[in-house]
């Protein structure tokens, strides 16, 4: 049976490579940036006041950080819960706007994570 309790998930505050469009999964260990960290803690308040038992977040600095500042409620490290790898995409520039380059992305993010093939 499922207990029926509340769910929230939040997003690491803003890196460099958010800033500057580059793709960045778990070979990129990037911290947050002055934007990321004042993201992270406009949070603390809403966090805070909600009825929170547990924190997760993974070990990368960015999501690490995001919690530390977010939350007064002590952290869990769960490392299952890494950023995807991305390969060779990581550091690459995400230029979605081009159908091509977003194919390939998409369709090599479905073989190296789950073993499947996107087709479009």
């Amino acid at each position: 049976m499922l207990l029926k309790k509340p769910f929230y998930f939040v997003r690491h505050g803003e890196t460099d490579y958010n800033r500057n469009y580059l793709c960045a999964g778990s070979q990129i260990d990037a911290p947050l940036n002055k934007t990321g960290k004042n993201q992270a803690k406009l949070l603390r308040e809403k966090i805070d006041s909600l009825p929170v038992n547990k924190v997760i977040c993974s070990p990368l600095k960015r999501t690490f950080q995001t919690a530390t500042l977010a939350t007064s409620h002590p952290l869990i490290i769960e490392h299952d819960m890494r950023e995807c790898d991305l390969g060779d995409f990581e550091q690459v520039i995400a230029s979605f706007n081009q159908k091509r380059e977003s194919r390939r992305f998409i369709k090599a993010f479905f073989k190296r994570s789950c073993g499947l093939s996107a087709e479009f």
